[in-house]
């Protein structure tokens, strides 16, 4: 196996083996270069909408509904993989908002229960959290 003819930017030859019928190694080859320029850059498309996708992430049903969609865009090419792995990470992080407003409501009903809250108190707290 040769090794590349190309050399580093530190003006040393290379001594990676050459690519099979070329004699530049995977990093120096122009044609891979070309194909792997694109990693790192910022898509392109991020604005753009993508068809039969929308989100809703108030309750966990749609959420699961989201993330379907999402997959099912993914994987017929509507959507990229970063803006796939953006919408699994506000589902998870909208996940964890109604866990916590959840357990939230849970001990506050315990709290009117064991007498620690008005129900009143209650009320009020709840739908100051949701804007009413």
């Amino acid at each position: 196996m040769t090794e590349c003819s190309a050399t580093t930017s530190a003006g040393q030859p290379c001594e990676s083996p050459a690519l099979e019928g070329s004699d530049r190694c995977l990093f120096h080859d122009p044609t891979h270069r070309a194909l792997s320029s694109r990693g790192g850059r910022v898509s392109q498309h991020a604005d753009t909408p993508v068809s039969g996708l929308t989100a809703d992430l108030g309750t966990a049903e749609g959420i699961q509904r989201t993330l379907e969609a999402t997959a099912r865009a993914l994987i017929e090419g509507r959507i990229d993989r970063p803006r796939a792995n953006a919408v699994a990470y506000l589902c998870g992080t909208a996940i964890s908002g109604l866990k916590a407003f959840d357990y939230s409501k849970r001990i506050k009903n315990l709290e009117v229960r064991l007498g620690l809250r008005d129900t009143d108190e209650d009320a009020t707290e709840t739908e100051v959290s949701h804007g009413r």
